[in-house]
Formats: C-alpha cells, structure tokens, sequence
C-alpha cells in the first residue's frame, strides 16, 4: 500500500497533513538545484546563454526522434481507448446527457483552440515590440 511506504519514508510532517507534509532531502536538493541554476545564469549570463543555447541544440538534434515517436505513441493509445469505451457514460445509467456529442466536440475544440490563441499571442506583440 502507498501509505505503508510513505511511512518508511524520512518526511516532514503527517501524511494525512492539509498542511504540511514533504520529504525534506529532496525538496532543499532540488530547491538548491533551481536556486543555484538561476544565479549562475545571473552571474554568468554570456556564458549561460552560450551553454543553454549549446544544450538546447543538442537535446533538439539528439532526441527530436524520441518526441515524434511518442507524439505518434499518444495518438496511437487515445484512439484506441476512443474506440473501447466509445459508449461509456458519465452519470446514472437512466441520466440523459446535458449536451450533444457535438456540443461536447465543440466546447472541447473551443477550449483547444482558445489555449493557443492564448498562448501564442504573446509572440505577435514579441514581434510588434521589435525584439
């Protein structure tokens, strides 16, 4: 049981905690981790923009094969759970549903798309800013 396991562990706090309850070692190890990256990036800022953009380089001509393959692997698994539980129901099995499939397609689409709208409307005023 992960209850059982989680009481083996070194941790702050009670399990049950609405407040408190974290694993000390791991949260100062990365906390010091995000804290010492971000100062070497301001303290060395010539060299950090040379070494992420080295970094970014190399992690996108390594592994770009691997994001494609598991891009491809995500829409492999939801179509199939698309088709196996095509007729599953949410609610009573006497409810009838609120909205239509299209009705559900189209707030769904709307979401997707109002998600990049969103997003990408910070690169036009990039862009307008002059940068």
């Amino acid at each position: 049981k992960p209850e059982d396991h989680m009481k083996d562990m070194y941790a702050v706090g009670e399990i049950n905690s609405k407040f408190v309850y974290f694993n000390p070692v791991i949260t100062f190890f990365s906390a010091g981790g995000v804290w010492g990256f971000v100062i070497w990036a301001m303290v060395a800022q010539d060299e950090a923009a040379s070494q992420t953009s080295d970094a970014q380089a190399w992690v996108t001509d390594v592994w770009n094969w691997l994001y494609m393959v598991s891009q491809n692997v995500w829409i492999v698994v939801l179509l199939y759970l698309l088709f196996k539980h095509y007729n599953l129901k949410l609610g009573k099995p006497d409810d009838k549903p609120e909205f239509s499939d299209l009705a559900y397609f189209a707030m769904l689409f709307s979401c997707g798309v109002s998600t990049g709208l969103w997003y990408f409307s910070a690169e036009p005023m990039w862009h307008y800013e002059g940068y």
